[in-house]
């Protein structure tokens, strides 16, 4: 009987996370109000071609030459053509428009060319407004108030008790681990583990696994890389340059450093918005405090732009929206050309926050004139006696080694203006293209005083000016640098000293804001359950979701305070719950009244993120490289550099793909990710949502198409992984086939074999080896279980 491999899809459709309103609004409007509406829209004299730009009917139905827009193809979108003059008439006819702009509307369209409507429902828009009195009722900004006498199960069992719902009972004892192991760690137990735990599994043994996980470096991995995912952390700067940020990853590792020591959320917050101005003596502990706030220097910058104001005030819009959507769940960037049109957050409030962060310095120094790198956003770290030594001593190496090209270059440029024949002259350039590499390479890698990426205060302290439809030349009155009012808990600004951003950092993390650990814990929650129990998780304003259960997330927010902020201690409450220990089969009649859940009656099943995936197939195979931290960019492979090294004008590397080896079996979240593509040579990572590091992701998106299917049934990476560990079970001479059957069944799924899936293997297997060989085989059938769904989802 064959083994049929499972294809990942049974009905294969798209689930496409659109590019949403706010990134319209904000990137998109007001480029084609400023450089298309002259012209093509109903306030125009005169419709130029029949065209109308201010309405999505408008711009799909087209002019005179066609639509304009191919909703999910820019390339084939003729409005995309003329900006970028590939056809006539090329638009606007004054000029090109910065390549920034017309990225912005290849996303949009790519992603769904999303229009928002002008007008909510009058109920709840009126006038374009939502009453402000209302929206100061709204449930997130009320004070944060503990149930009396409530616990986790009891206030959900509330929750169905009121629809006359029954909840699953628990999940078998190998689900439940493989659950935990996978949301704590991000990895699969390993079968020595499920043997002892199915020994013994009861709910002290269950709490000393747990235990052991969270105090585990690869819990701090799995949960670091959570925490990344709301900052815009990446290695490369300018998503249309690719400038490297050479030492961003000095950022990561303080990140996982932080989860791995529990550190609280509040002082954790204070560190990275406001670390540099702590009070520290310890060098070692300046140094972390300086490249913490790294969350705020490193971002998706435009560094690339002859407009250096507007860049300075598109830097503090992207500090805000991160701040506002990453740790307070609020949308604050829709207040940069007006006053917010559903949250009571005002355009005053939105420049009295941008004249914190305007005050300091993020984006500064110049490019290096001999390198290939910029001194943007860095500041010098302090470094031992002995580091200094093992530095200049490598250093030294690395200058003769850069002697020694220099003069091998010189020796073959001197011989090219000689030579007169083609072949060896061909020859000649073929060198000297490898020894400017090597040039680079050696530039790039030369041991240097360590910088970490960070902020800093500016000489002079300002407030800023609102800037008119977020021009930042077109000013109107200055505003007092404040905070959001309707979260002020009856407070009023206190003083500000310097730039005002250690008092920013210390209201975000006072007990009393109703906003900050409400959306700390529902993240935790959706990491955990799938889903927060606010499903919108980085908008807590009122076009965002209500939460399902409100007494929960507050009786979450507020022991999690209490607890003094630690997020292992809120997981350990989390997990110990029957909500998080049920089964995750599906009860037709509780489907009928609560088809997603929201009501906890069963744990949801889910795919494993990208790097999950990923990581846990090396593990699998044993080819997992537990190294922590350390440089990511790869600077030990010659092909990381393209020909032109050093003659682009800004300077920039250019990375073709080619992961080096020390890196290559790596956990995921210790390598490089690239702006604008996510990960380069990891289309794993691509095709499974890995986050988009332009941007806040507090809930990754999810789609489901036939190429992820494809690619796990055809990629040479997953094959080759399968290989490796079908020479592993092959080269196991005290197993028989049947026990590489149960090893297998035990590292890939991560439970007992049935004995029919042992016969059904087997004859699998043996019919291939008629057509093949053991080993390809042994792969084939191990491929298959790694393409499957029992694989990829989490019961």
């Amino acid at each position: 009987m064959r083994w049929s491999i499972l294809l990942l899809l049974t009905v294969p459709h798209l689930l496409c996370a659109q590019v949403g309103a706010e990134f319209f609004e904000k990137k998109v409007r007001p480029v084609l109000v400023a450089q298309c509406y002259a012209c093509h829209s109903a306030k125009a004299k005169i419709v130029q071609g029949g065209l109308r730009l201010d309405s999505r009917e408008a711009f799909i139905r087209g002019g005179q030459s066609g639509p304009a827009v191919v909703v999910g193809d820019p390339g084939a979108s003729l409005l995309v053509k003329v900006l970028r003059r590939q056809v006539k008439p090329a638009m606007p006819p004054w000029g090109k428009l910065p390549e920034a702009d017309v990225a912005a509307i290849e996303e949009w369209i790519r992603e769904g060319a999303v229009w928002p409507a002008e007008q909510a429902s009058a109920a709840a828009h009126a006038k374009g407004k939502t009453d402000p009195e209302a929206a100061r009722r709204h449930w997130a900004w009320q004070p944060v108030r503990k149930p009396a006498n409530a616990a986790i199960d009891q206030l959900i069992g509330q929750k169905l008790a009121e629809k006359k719902l029954s909840a699953n009972g628990m999940a078998d004892a190998a689900t439940l681990l493989r659950r935990l192991s996978v949301d704590l760690t991000g990895l699969p137990p390993s079968p020595e583990l499920i043997r002892e735990f199915l020994k013994d599994p009861t709910p002290e043994r269950y709490k000393q696994v747990a235990d052991s996980m969270l105090g585990s470096v690869a819990y701090a991995e799995r949960w670091g890389r959570f925490w990344l995912d709301v900052t815009y952390y990446a290695d490369t700067m300018d998503p249309n340059a690719g400038i490297p940020a050479a030492h961003a990853w000095r950022y990561r590792d303080y990140v996982v450093k932080a989860f791995q020591e529990d550190r609280p959320l509040n002082r954790f917050i204070t560190e990275q918005i406001a670390g540099d101005l702590l009070p520290e003596e310890s060098p070692a502990r300046r140094n972390e405090l300086i490249v913490a706030t790294g969350y705020l220097a490193l971002g998706p910058w435009t560094l690339v732009q002859a407009d250096k104001e507007q860049l300075k005030m598109d830097v503090v819009d992207a500090q805000i929206d991160g701040i506002g959507k990453g740790l307070l769940g609020l949308t604050l960037g829709c207040a940069r050309c007006h006053d917010h049109k559903f949250d009571p957050v005002s355009q005053r409030e939105y420049y009295g926050l941008a004249g914190i962060l305007a005050s300091t310095r993020t984006v500064h120094g110049k490019w290096r004139e001999a390198g290939v790198f910029s001194d943007i956003n860095q500041r010098p770290l302090w470094e031992s006696p002995e580091e200094t030594a093992l530095r200049l001593e490598r250093a030294a190496t690395q200058e003769r080694a850069l002697a020694d090209v220099l003069r091998r270059i010189e020796g073959l440029e001197a011989a090219r203006k000689q030579e007169k024949d083609k072949d060896r002259l061909k020859e000649i350039e073929g060198k000297l293209t490898a020894l400017r590499r090597r040039q680079g390479l050696l530039d790039f890698n030369m041991p240097r005083p360590p910088v970490g990426y960070a902020v800093q205060e500016e000489e002079r302290a300002a407030d800023c000016q609102i800037n008119i439809r977020g021009n930042a030349h077109q000013l109107g009155q200055a505003v007092p640098r404040t905070f959001v009012q309707a979260a002020m808990f009856g407070q009023t600004t206190p003083e500000l000293k310097g730039s005002g951003r250690l008092e920013l950092a210390r209201w975000i993390t006072d007990d009393r804001n109703p906003l900050t650990a409400r959306v700390y814990v529902n993240r935790v929650w959706q990491n955990l359950f799938g889903t927060g129990l606010v499903k919108s998780a980085d908008n807590f304003g009122l076009r965002g979701e209500s939460p399902s259960h409100p007494e929960l997330l507050d009786y979450l927010a507020v022991t999690f305070m209490e607890d003094g902020w630690s997020t292992k201690k809120l997981i350990r409450r989390i997990v110990a719950t029957e909500a998080y220990r049920r089964a995750s089969t599906v009860q037709k009649a509780a489907m009928e009244v609560d088809p997603e859940n929201r009501l906890l009656w069963r744990m949801n099943r889910r795919r494993l993120e990208a790097e999950a995936i990923r990581d846990s197939v090396l593990a699998i195979t044993g080819q997992l490289d537990r190294t922590v931290g350390g440089p990511t960019l790869p600077t030990d492979s010659l092909a990381t550099f393209a020909p032109d090294l050093g003659k682009v004008n800004p300077p920039r590397m250019i990375v073709n793909g080619a992961l080096p080896e020390r890196l290559r079996n790596r956990r995921t979240v210790h390598l490089p990710v690239f702006r604008p593509a996510l990960m380069d040579d990891l289309d794993l990572m691509n095709l499974f949502d890995f986050a988009n590091s332009a941007q806040v992701n507090a809930t990754r998106r999810e789609t489901v198409v036939p190429t992820q299917a494809l690619y796990l049934l055809n990629a040479k990476w997953l094959r080759d992984q399968s290989r490796v560990l079908a020479r592993r079970l092959l080269d196991s001479p005290e197993l028989a086939d049947p026990g590489r059957v149960e090893r297998a069944i035990a590292l890939i799924y991560n439970r007992p074999v049935q004995t029919s899936e042992v016969s059904r293997a087997l004859d699998f297997i043996y019919d291939a080896e008629q057509q093949s060989n053991v080993e390809d085989a042994w792969t084939l059938y191990l491929h298959s279980l790694l393409a499957s769904n029992e694989f990829l989802f989490r019961s």
